[in-house]
């Protein structure tokens, strides 16, 4: 009922807006119906090209087994560990660092904690940050990459980190480096 009477209300504004203009009222309300068409084909467009996005996301991660994953995941987790270790002890920060069942736990001290973990059913890893929250990450060509808008893990921890410590960290972001180590 909502939707209709939001649709009268348009209309009776395009026909008032026709009213004070040179075209006549069915020519702006044909102009409003194309212009909605219009609106509504972008929208659906947009629509399937996510789901096929997402379905090839999905696609490209459902044939990891399980064992894979977790090779994959493990080494990216023991990649990203020694990578801040080695920055943290060559720069002087505190920073602890523990991997224990899957989990790294980066503690930064006051500026946050980052929390990386391992989600087996899902084959994602995890990514709870102090700056920019909860993210997941599918393993996609190699690479560890954002489910919604398609960034690298190790990009966002270099990016993250800089920004907290003012130090550049080295993290190899190419697939190859970032998941065999």
């Amino acid at each position: 009922m909502r939707c209709f009477a939001s649709a009268l209300l348009k209309r009776a504004d395009i026909v008032r807006a026709a009213l004070s203009s040179s075209i006549s009222c069915s020519a702006a309300l044909r102009r409003s119906h194309f212009y909605t068409l219009k609106f509504r084909r972008l929208n659906y467009e947009n629509i399937l090209h996510e789901r096929l996005r997402t379905f090839a996301q999905h696609r490209a991660f459902a044939t990891l087994s399980s064992c894979d994953f977790d090779l994959q995941s493990s080494a990216a987790l023991n990649y990203v560990s020694c990578c801040i270790d080695d920055w943290a002890d060559k720069h002087g920060f505190d920073v602890d660092l523990s991997l224990e069942s899957g989990v790294l736990t980066i503690d930064c001290g006051l500026k946050g904690v980052f929390v990386i973990n391992k989600q087996g059913p899902n084959k994602q890893l995890w990514l709870a940050s102090p700056l920019s929250g909860p993210l997941r990450y599918n393993l996609l060509a190699g690479c560890w990459t954002n489910t919604r808008d398609g960034h690298n893990l190790h990009a966002r921890l270099k990016t993250e980190l800089e920004s907290m410590f003012g130090v550049e960290i080295l993290f190899d972001t190419t697939p190859d480096q970032a998941t065999s180590s």
